[in-house]
């Protein structure tokens, strides 16, 4: 009797070990990251139809990456998981209005910030595994739409399989708002998708 409530036992902890590794390491996409869906997110969206359309993202980031050599002082990334009850708006008005030049290598970068990303998938480590960032300007109107498939878990970094917003300038350095700039591989991208 002993050998069979162990065996029980083992079963119902090898099959809860299964699934948590397969949740880590094959992760799910969130119920509206679908591909119809992604394709109705266009270049100056406001960010409440996306969440209408995608739903909230799993997690929101921000950098201000510019910085001289030895900087004392960086200032700190955003970086932070979404539930339900985060005031986004808030929270980018927070870190964008806590940013202070740190040097002046990072002036510049405050003065031309323009990047929040909202990112819809939880990256995989061993297995194929899609990601999709939708990111915004900080008025919180999309920029662009970007989506991958990672095929080599965390060995490398795959080519996109889509891309849709604003288009660069003649000096790739600014958008050009009167332009717009769409592409994909359409096996990979339904497929991810689907």
């Amino acid at each position: 009797m002993k050998r069979i409530i162990l065996g029980v036992f083992l079963i119902i902890g090898l099959t809860f070990v299964v699934l948590l590794i397969i949740n880590f390491f094959v992760p799910s996409l969130p119920d509206k990251v679908k591909s119809d869906n992604i394709l109705k997110i266009v270049p100056g969206m406001p960010v409440e139809n996306v969440f209408n359309i995608l739903g909230r993202p799993l997690s929101i980031t921000a950098l201000n990456g510019i910085h001289n050599e030895g900087c004392a002082n960086p200032n700190p990334s955003l970086d932070e998981s979404i539930n339900k009850n985060t005031d986004i708006k808030k929270l980018v008005h927070d870190f964008i209005s806590n940013q202070k030049y740190c040097c002046d290598g990072n002036k510049r970068d405050l003065e031309e910030f323009d990047d929040i990303t909202l990112v819809y998938t939880k990256r995989g480590i061993l297995f194929s595994y899609p990601m999709l960032w939708v990111h915004l300007d900080t008025s919180l109107k999309v920029n662009n739409v970007f989506a991958k498939e990672y095929e080599g878990g965390f060995l490398g970094d795959d080519p996109g399989i889509y891309g849709f917003g604003w288009a660069k300038d003649s000096t790739y350095t600014k958008w050009d708002y009167t332009k717009t700039d769409k592409w994909m591989n359409e096996e990979k991208f339904y497929r991810c998708f689907k």
